[in-house]
Order: C-alpha cells, then sequence, then structure tokens
C-alpha cells in the first residue's frame, strides 16, 4: 500500500503520517488483548455457552477469585460479544492483567505503555485517569517519533560496525582519504556510535604513518552522517 500526498502542505502531510503511526503504533497488540471473533467462532461460542453458561461463568469466578486474572480472562473472551455477565468478569480480569503490569518490575517503553492505557481505556471508558494516561502517552510517542524522524532525516540510519574488527567503513574511507599513508592505516578499536546533535559520533584508536613516515597513534571522534564522515573531532571533545 502506498501513501500519496494528495494536496496536503508538507507539515499538514507530516502530521498525518505521525498521527497514523500512533495509532497503529497503540493498537492492541499484547497477548491476552480482546479481539471480536469471527463469525464462525462466534457461533460455536454461542453453542458452548447455551449448553454450559453456568459452569463457565462459575469457572471464570474461580479464576478471578484465585486472583488468576489471566486464566479468566482466557476463558471469558470468547463470550465478550454474547453476554453481559461474562463481558464485565472478562473486563475485571483484563484490568487486573493489565494493572500488573503497568505497576509490576516489566520494564515499559511509551509505545508499550501506550498500548496498555489504551487498551484499559476502552474496558473503562468512564475512567479519568485511564483516558488521560492513554492521552499522554499517545502525545510524548508522537513526540519521540518526530524527534526520531527528524534525527533520521539529519543523520541518517545508525551506523553499523563490521563484525569483523568493530571498525566503520565510514571511518576508514575517510583516514583513507586523509592519510599520508593509506595503507598503513590500521583501525585498532572503536566505541558507539551514539547519537548527538551534529549526527552519530563514533571513537576510533588507529596507526598511520605520519609525512615522516614515522608509525604514530591517533585517536578520535568522527561526527557520521548518512553513512559519511563529515567532521572530525579530538578525543577529548566528548567524554565516553
Amino acid at each position: 500500500m502506498s501513501i500519496e500526498n494528495r494536496g496536503y502542505s508538507d507539515a499538514t502531510f507530516r502530521f498525518l503520517l505521525i498521527a497514523l503511526f500512533v495509532y497503529v503504533s497503540f493498537a492492541p497488540e499484547q497477548s491476552g488483548a480482546y479481539r471480536p471473533p469471527d463469525p464462525y467462532e462466534t457461533q460455536l461460542a454461542a453453542e458452548r455457552l447455551k449448553k454450559n453458561r453456568v459452569k463457565i461463568v462459575a469457572g471464570v469466578k474461580e479464576y478471578i477469585a484465585k486472583k488468576e486474572y489471566a486464566g479468566a480472562a482466557k476463558v471469558a473472551e470468547p463470550y465478550v460479544s454474547l453476554d453481559a455477565e461474562l463481558a464485565e468478569l472478562y473486563a475485571q480480569a483484563r484490568e487486573q492483567v493489565l494493572l500488573g503490569r503497568v505497576h509490576g518490575t516489566e520494564f515499559m517503553d511509551t509505545r508499550t505503555a501506550g498500548a496498555v492505557y489504551t487498551e484499559l481505556k476502552r474496558l473503562r471508558p468512564g475512567n479519568k485517569k485511564y483516558a488521560e494516561k492513554a492521552d499522554l502517552y499517545s502525545k510524548i510517542f508522537a513526540k519521540e517519533e518526530k524527534e526520531r524522524t527528524d534525527f533520521l532525516n539529519m543523520a541518517g540510519e545508525k551506523p553499523q560496525p563490521s563484525a569483523w574488527d568493530g571498525s566503520f567503513r565510514a571511518v576508514k574511507d575517510y583516514l583513507a582519504l586523509a592519510a599520508n599513508d593509506p595503507s598503513s592505516i590500521s583501525i585498532e578499536g572503536c566505541k558507539g556510535p551514539y547519537k548527538s546533535k551534529n549526527g552519530w559520533l563514533v571513537a576510533c584508536a588507529y596507526r598511520g604513518k605520519n609525512a615522516f613516515g614515522a608509525l604514530v597513534k591517533n585517536a578520535n571522534w568522527f561526527v557520521i552522517r548518512h553513512g559519511n564522515v563529515v567532521k572530525m573531532e579530538p578525543i577529548t571533545k566528548y567524554e565516553l
């Protein structure tokens, strides 16, 4: 699927793309999130519910009483669109699963936190806290995504070190052009890349012959944009 700019200004078009990305990114995707079943699954669930409703409801309530919320949500989920009581039990159980993630030790980035609170907002539309958190993370994520896109437009994709010796092709090419004897250049080690306001930063130690033919060791920072070194800085310019 291609996306075309149909008469929008560049700024408006970029905003629409970011808004679309945020919507897709925050769509419930974590395990256990409710998704409406297809008609065939609904029919099978309806038949099971008709025969075993009392047992199904009791089973879900037993899971909840034991605080086994994931199990309760899994059992109740097929009947959400068919039975109001089971829909509410599902919401109770799923809410506790999500709150467990929020208050647990698991690290959640902005995208994951936004997805969790977006689902909580859907489960409990009247909960002001969930709505505020979902909106907050949506705005933060949009801001982070814009900053990421702006940085990539300026600096390009993250440079990748060689799997062989950890060096960077952009640094090797730059030193080869600047060296008195390109064949004498040997990269001894690199660190990075790191983000900076000027681009990707890479620190490398290297050896090469000077104008007198003596082999000397140097270390410098290199600013890389779109796969090319645009500036070499003294190693004392930044701290590792």
